[in-house]
């Protein structure tokens, strides 16, 4: 009897319109017919009808470790046959069990397509073809700035719903739970350009846990080239992105390959922001280094995932994360995270204007600013900024009043925020905390 080139199950596959597809199929290439100087080769297998989304992941595994072996794929679009690509061998993080491999996102539409392997194999190659939804507008979506038990604020953030509109991508049932010390910064080393960031996040999720065998996408946040943050694991969730040594780390990944690219501006001041509330809820001192014991090594407090590869704990495999553009960064981003006010405790006497105080700080609903004969300007205006720098408050009519005036503050949400006075001779500045949530 003639043996098939390979075997393969269609395991799932929807086509509902309003949620994430996947296919799975199931390779053997123990048992060709033939074998030939362009290896061993599956037959044609389709995937039409094509379910809309932005785009397409593949990605494979095998039920062993370790396995030494090249994996190829090409697809049929309505142009034809493409040319052989590769499937790249997975090394980053710990994947129990399993060899992984990833392709690049495939952007055209095709009606098929089939894998070949440079060798025969004890096991079955699972290829998985993941297609995530489209994403609309997701500004109207996402999760404004929260409350937070320090002075900084939380940033909003795509939350699961946002990026997962079909919700099927579940967060783990059961958590294990730890306490950052670290923040370990990331890069997805993949696609740097996308017109649908949330099905990027969403493609992510899906490579973690049905490929690498995951829980739930391995990092706490991660961070689009336009500055939108997206919602991982969360708060203090153990993740699985430090080289099998997460205990007292918090991840956070920007979504990019930034060994080949500059990460923007607007990625950089988002991530900023972020730690700069995750340092201040944590009590991590952004310029400190401290023991990491789960690796065994002194780090700083912002570190990188390469800096866990001299680590002779865990899983590292020397990996080049977050890529060379952004982790010469780093420095600049620790300083940043350390001169915004909110990460440390705030002396409010420097700010103080000899002859101007305000009360009570911090305060609740009405801010009071007074000012004595001495003071000796002409107040314009009010401006209240948030510590980004935005104006959250102004008010241009000129203040006639000769002892002060009355700020209303019950609309601000918690943190620091400066009170500038426009005066004839510049502004005066003066720090003050609102001390709860409208």
């Amino acid at each position: 009897m003639k043996h098939l080139l390979c075997l393969f199950a269609l395991l799932a596959f929807s086509l509902n319109s309003n949620a994430q597809h996947s296919l799975s199929l199931s390779v053997d290439f123990n048992h060709p017919a033939k074998t030939s100087s362009e290896g061993i080769i599956s037959p044609v297998m389709d995937v039409a009808p094509f379910p809309e989304a932005p785009f397409a992941s593949l990605s494979a595994y095998i039920l062993e470790s370790n396995v030494d072996v090249h994996l190829e794929f090409k697809i049929l679009t309505a142009g034809g046959w493409s040319e052989w690509e590769h499937l790249y061998l997975n090394t980053e993080g710990e994947t129990p069990d399993r060899t992984t491999f990833f392709a690049p996102y495939i952007e055209k539409e095709f009606e098929a397509i089939r894998f070949r392997s440079s060798q025969k194999l004890n096991r079955n190659v699972v290829f998985r073809i993941y297609f995530p939804s489209a994403s609309g507008n997701i500004i109207n979506k996402m999760k404004g700035a929260m409350d937070s038990a320090c002075a900084c604020q939380k940033p909003a953030y795509c939350g699961r719903d946002c990026w997962c509109p079909s919700g099927n991508c579940p967060k783990d049932a059961s958590p294990d739970y730890t306490t950052p010390t670290h923040i370990i910064i990331h890069h997805s080393a993949g696609t740097s350009t996308s017109n649908n960031w949330p099905a990027v996040v969403a493609a992510i999720w899906d490579a973690h846990v049905n490929t690498n065998g995951w829980d739930d996408v391995g990092y706490n946040w991660l961070i689009d080239p336009d500055g939108l943050i997206y919602e991982g694991r969360g708060d203090s969730t153990l993740g699985a992105h430090f080289s099998c040594m997460n205990t007292n780390t918090l991840g956070i990944c920007m979504l990019g390959n930034f060994e080949t690219v500059q990460p923007t501006f607007s990625m950089i001041s988002s991530l900023t922001y972020l730690i700069a509330w995750e340092s201040c809820l944590e009590n991590i001192p952004p310029l400190g280094s401290s023991f990491h014991a789960a690796s065994q090594l002194n780090l700083p407090n912002i570190s990188s995932h390469r800096d866990g590869n001299t680590s002779t704990q865990g899983c590292p495999k020397g990996t080049a994360c977050p890529g060379a553009n952004l982790y010469v960064l780093l420095p600049t981003i620790r300083q940043n995270v350390a001169n915004n006010p909110c990460t440390g405790p705030l002396d409010i006497a420097q700010t103080a204007h000899e002859d101007l105080s305000i009360f009570p700080n911090p305060v609740q609903d009405e801010l009071q600013v007074k000012w004595n004969s001495s003071f000796g300007r002409s107040v314009k205006g009010i401006e209240i900024r948030n510590t980004t720098g935005q104006t959250v408050c102004r008010e241009s009519k000129e203040v006639y009043s000769p002892e002060g005036t009355t700020v209303e503050t019950n609309n601000l949400a918690r943190g620091i925020y400066i009170l500038s006075l426009i005066t004839d001779h510049g502004p005066v500045n003066h720090n003050f905390i609102k001390n709860s949530a409208p």
